[in-house]
């Protein structure tokens, strides 16, 4: 029986490996054919393997199997759907033609490859894939026929599309301290493969679930340059801030500069604020991490500890989003929305410590994308109005206006979550939450308040589907002090 690390390490290795053993598969199906070939037809396949054998050593290819070549005169057949696959190969249709024989060259090459990585596989990681499928036939060794067979075993029903991320979702929370170091060292190992696709998986999990248990684990990261998500350092301790900030001063970074500086903001210790206080061109980066640098010096965080994921589903409360207002946009006309209209006396809300009973954000559906922030005075008390001064002054050029339906109300949940979710991974574009840390899609643009200059507070985001069909992630934020909330709209 796999232990949860295991099963993990086995889904990352099946969705890694789908594309290739699904091509054994459909090798599988080719080999088959050639293995039903009626005896009578015999000759006539090995006279034309006679034909290819030659053309593949001249192309370098000496050590092809008997198997493989035969199978590849078949295949200028199958590709065009002559039935036999043979008959193509008569004369009277033209023979081994030299683009025929490109063909087959080109599928042994094919073939040549996923045979030589399924024998590259080692043991361990053969045998952890059969314990996760089930499979109790021993490992193939030469025979091709084989090897394909059971290629094809540990794919059957298999869909990383369908099957990966519930699979993973189930098994992730459930790993201990242990499992955590254990998963690292093989990511670690992985690393070294630029075997990239389930490397970044496992990270996004482990910077959403398990950034607390990642302690004392991150010099393995850092040595193996697995920085990103850079969330994944949140929990790094000083030593690592320290050779960081040492090597972005010496100018020694292994990757790119701009991920060491994000993940020593991440880390926000006294190095990695020193360092920042020391180079201040370099600030500009810390914003990635969410937070801020003082006049005094002092760290000022720019999002809430607390989050609440928003669904489209369920009754409505007394915070609602996504709401139509009386009040019209003074550039094209058109009914403001409230984003956001936030019951601050919820006892889910307390975390804002915000002195009033309501904030309301709004902006102008269509011409939110076509105008950057949106900026709006706000009391705290439930009114918010557009602000001409700080708000763009000309109608926008665009197609037509958007129609907006709201179907679905949305429901803020009854229990918080994490600030950042694998889902945020997951479903880029398609985030909605009150609190929590952006989940940016094309790139982090947290805006200054237009009146004090300091960053504003992220409040949360919503995801939108408009009455035509235009997906549009709306970001909304607050400047506590001068009562201002602005907004801005990303899409994928």
């Amino acid at each position: 029986m796999l232990s949860i690390v295991d099963e993990i390490k086995a889904i990352l290795d099946l969705s890694n490996l789908e594309g290739p053993l699904r091509a054994a598969s459909n090798m599988l199906e080719y080999v088959e054919e050639r293995l039903a070939l009626p005896p009578e037809d015999e000759p006539w396949l090995q006279e034309n393997a006679a034909i290819l054998r030659p053309y593949l050593i001249e192309q370098g290819m000496t050590d092809v199997d008997p198997l493989v070549i035969e199978t590849a005169c078949f295949i200028p057949g199958l590709w065009r759907g002559v039935n036999p696959p043979l008959l193509v190969l008569t004369a009277k249709r033209g023979g081994f033609s030299p683009s025929r024989l490109d063909h087959a060259h080109q599928w042994v090459i094919q073939a040549q490859n996923w045979i030589a990585d399924f024998r590259a596989m080692s043991r361990p990681r053969l045998k952890r894939l059969m314990a996760f499928r089930g499979i109790t036939d021993p490992i193939p060794t030469a025979d091709i026929t084989a090897s394909l067979r059971f290629m094809a075993a540990l794919v059957k029903g298999f869909d990383a599309n369908a099957n990966e991320v519930p699979l993973l979702n189930a098994r992730f929370p459930q790993l201990s301290q242990v499992d955590v170091a254990d998963l690292v060292r093989y990511l670690s190992r992985l690393s070294q493969k630029r075997n990239e696709w389930p490397l970044y998986t496992a990270l996004n999990y482990l910077g959403a679930m398990h950034r607390e248990r990642l302690r004392g684990l991150h010099g393995i990261l850092l040595e193996h340059g697995l920085l990103e998500p850079e969330c994944l350092f949140q929990t790094a301790d000083a030593e690592i801030s320290r050779r960081l900030a040492d090597r972005l001063r010496s100018g020694r970074s292994r990757r790119s500069r701009f991920l060491e500086l994000v993940v020593l903001a991440w880390i926000r210790d006294a190095n990695a604020i020193d360092y920042f206080l020391q180079h201040p061109d370099e600030q500009d980066h810390i914003i990635e991490a969410g937070w801020e640098l003082t006049a005094e010096g002092h760290v000022r965080q720019l999002y809430y500890d607390t989050c609440y994921r928003v669904a489209s589903q369920g009754q409505p409360g007394t915070t609602r989003f996504m709401t139509h207002q009386s009040e019209t946009c003074p550039l094209c006309g058109e009914p403001l929305v409230a984003l956001m209209d936030l019951d601050l006396t919820d006892p889910r809300l307390a975390y804002m410590q915000l002195a009033g009973t309501r904030l309301k954000v709004i902006s102008c559906l269509s011409c939110a994308g076509w105008i950057g922030n949106v900026y709006a005075d706000v009391d705290l008390e439930g009114k918010a109005h557009w602000n001409t001064a700080l708000n763009a002054s000309e109608k926008p050029q665009r197609s037509e206006p958007i129609v907006f339906v709201n179907e679905k109300p949305y429901v803020l949940a009854a229990e918080p979550s994490p600030i950042i979710d694998i889902e945020d991974f997951h479903s880029i574009g398609q985030t909605s939450k009150l609190g929590g840390f952006p989940a940016w899609i094309t790139g982090t643009f947290h805006p200054n308040c237009p009146q004090c200059s300091q960053g504003m507070i992220y409040l949360g985001q919503v995801h939108w589907w408009n009455a035509t069909n235009i997906d549009t992630t709306h970001f909304c934020f607050l400047c506590p002090d001068c009562h201002i909330t602005g907004c801005f709209s990303d899409s994928t």
